[in-house]
């Protein structure tokens, strides 16, 4: 009788033990177990909305040898049925005829098949490219004589590492420049310097130019504007 009782008494806190770990585990404890204090509310990240266009560049001749990451969470990828990088170098038109006849594929069904990459590019879903904020360069005010930087955040959302290219501006007033250069790993950010030097003679008048960012599969356009005005204006 002792015996049925004591095994009753382990099995029950067997249970209660395991209530209190589901229980821990929630979204209320902390990792050490204890009850979470009030956080604050945090809003959600902010989405950028730089002004971009497709790299046509990039798409019409690089984009059937893009690295691809065959992954399970990348399973619906467009590009997922795409032939190897190997098969797009070493394969012409006379060889994909002959592995439509082998495969009983209509020839227009392995042309699809082989412009899975460029269709992944233009219609995924799933596609991630860069992050630019913010999504234009506003100085406003800015004083003859005087040096002024802002600074452009890029970060690499895709799953592949990105590098980018920054176009040379017209107005030699105006320097964009990487704060380090190299690929943007994934989920890194990369800085971006834009510097407006204005001279000690210069007159009362506006900037505005545009900095165009390159990357794999897109161009963004970010607008700069800054207004100049004289030491006294300025105080």
């Amino acid at each position: 009788m002792q015996e049925k009782m004591y095994l009753g008494d382990r099995e029950q806190e067997g249970l209660l033990k395991a209530e209190e770990h589901h229980i821990v585990k929630t979204k209320d404890f902390n990792v050490y177990g204890r009850l979470r204090e009030e956080k604050p509310f945090v809003k959600s990240l902010t989405k950028s909305h730089a002004q971009s266009e497709l790299n046509e560049k990039f798409i019409t001749t690089e984009c059937i040898t893009d690295r691809r990451v065959k992954i399970s969470s990348q399973a619906p990828r467009f590009y997922m049925n795409a032939p190897s990088v190997e098969d797009v170098r070493k394969q012409g038109q006379h060889q994909m005829i002959l592995g439509a006849i082998e495969k009983k594929q209509t020839f227009g069904e392995l042309i699809n098949q082989a412009n899975s990459m460029v269709t992944s590019v233009l219609h995924d879903n799933l596609k991630r490219s860069l992050q630019i904020m913010p999504s234009q360069v506003v100085f406003g005010h800015v004083r003859v004589g005087s040096m002024n930087e802002l600074n452009i955040s890029v970060k690499n959302e895709d799953m592949v590492a990105h590098r980018i290219t920054i176009k040379p501006i017209a107005d030699k007033r105006i320097v964009v420049r990487q704060e380090e250069y190299g690929i943007i790993a994934p989920g890194m950010t990369k800085q971006i310097i834009v510097s407006i030097r204005v001279a000690e003679d210069e007159t009362n008048g506006s900037i505005k130019e545009t900095i165009q960012i390159n990357s794999k599969h897109e161009v963004f356009k970010l607008p700069i504007a800054a207004t100049i005005v004289s030491e006294a204006e300025f105080e």
